[in-house]
């Protein structure tokens, strides 16, 4: 079997723009009005650590995917529920975020 990998460079790429993204589409606007920005802003300065521990890991471990290296790290049963919420995780957000956009198709 085949296993994709991605540069530490890709890693920061994609986990940077899915958090920019996720915080713009479903970030609390309607509750900061004009203040929205600083939010996103303050939300991106926050997650800088995690995205170079991220990028950390993966040059640590070049050849192997999200979940083998969370299998690698935690074990097998720990490693089983991290894969699982993150999974769940992804899912959740994407289903938010389709639900902001059919709502704003309807309102249009």
């Amino acid at each position: 079997m085949q296993t994709n990998s991605f540069s530490s460079r890709r890693w920061v790429y994609l986990i940077t723009i899915y958090i920019f993204g996720s915080s713009a589409i479903i970030g609390s606007a309607s509750k900061m009005k004009q203040d929205a920005w600083i939010a996103i802003l303050m939300s991106l300065i926050y997650i800088i650590p995690l995205i170079l521990v991220c990028a950390r890991i993966m040059t640590l471990y070049p050849n192997k995917n999200l979940y083998e290296i969370v299998f690698a790290l935690f074990g097998k049963v720990v490693g089983s529920v991290i894969s699982v919420l993150f999974i769940w995780y992804c899912l959740h957000l994407g289903a938010l975020v389709l639900n902001n956009y059919v709502t704003f198709l309807f309102i249009v």
